[in-house]
């Protein structure tokens, strides 16, 4: 759906005598999964240039942007990802010892060449929660239409918003949070759903027509806060940029819901090497 290309290019440290090699192919590293939604919905696209700094042992400590998307999202989404997912053999001098080093690239963020299917769905997510990061997920969707890229799995080890963590409270909470996404139009059959276990603590919804054209119109909060979810995971809003295929039968209704449930779990067991609870 989304094509993406990355290029990388080594910076050889004066000391070294080695560069650092990827492990894997680096263009498995950012997939179309990782298309932010935001960036989606507001039909943004672009090639985002990198410097990722690596340490002696190959891991990135550092990225930096050397020539922007035009968009902050894209911008943001290549790094994270990349200081996530990037790991090398690392560099090395003479003496085979191994050194800080740097590689640089180039992500192409292309949008989809034509337009979404159109049709009620649902999209299901859980996500693990341990001492305020990321450590765990799976989704998975019923029903034929847009399906919304979370990118949620590609996000893992990654912290919380502060709003999720004020929300689970303890700093060594652990939970899961279930996230249900429907879109649901107007004559359809809505797709079977069953609730998760767990308790409500946030529903949001919008409605929108789509024209004949397939053009977003008349798009408002129906019910719900007016802020987004406080994972930051779920982009739902009103999105007049969105195209959708056009409609022989004429203007049809759209409403999408998002629900999420947080089921409190037990803390995972502490390291003895982790020492004393202060």
């Amino acid at each position: 759906m989304i094509a993406a290309l990355l290029l990388g290019l080594f910076v050889m440290p004066q000391d070294a005598a080695s560069a650092a090699t990827p492990l894997g192919n680096p263009g498995y590293w950012l997939s179309d999964d990782d298309y932010p939604a935001a960036a989606i919905w507001d039909r943004q696209s672009g090639t985002v240039a990198t410097r990722l700094t690596l340490d002696a042992g190959g891991l990135p400590t550092g990225c930096t942007v050397t020539a922007s998307s035009g968009s902050a999202v894209l911008d943001k989404a290549t790094c994270d990802l990349l200081r996530t997912r990037g790991r090398f053999s690392p560099a090395r001098d003479a003496a085979g010892k191994p050194v800080r080093s740097s590689y640089n690239s180039r992500f192409n963020w292309v949008l989809p060449d034509g337009e979404g299917t159109f049709g009620s769905w649902v999209y299901f997510s859980q996500i693990r929660l341990i001492a305020g990061r990321v450590a765990g997920c799976s989704s998975q969707s019923n029903g034929a239409g847009f399906s919304r890229v979370s990118g949620i799995c590609g996000r893992m080890g990654s912290p919380v918003p502060p709003a999720m963590a004020a929300l689970l409270g303890r700093p060594d909470a652990a939970a899961t949070v279930s996230v249900i996404e429907t879109h649901m139009v107007a004559g359809q059959a809505a797709p079977s759903l069953q609730r998760p276990a767990g308790k409500l603590f946030y529903e949001r919804k919008i409605r929108f027509d789509v024209d004949a054209k397939g053009n977003v119109a008349n798009c408002k909060l129906s019910g719900g806060p007016a802020e987004q979810d406080p994972l930051g995971y779920v982009v739902h809003r009103c999105h007049p940029g969105m195209r959708y295929p056009a409609q022989p039968q004429g203007k049809r209704s759209v409403e999408m819901t998002v629900s999420m449930y947080l089921t409190r779990d037990p803390p995972p067991p502490r390291d003895p090497a982790e020492g004393p609870t202060v």
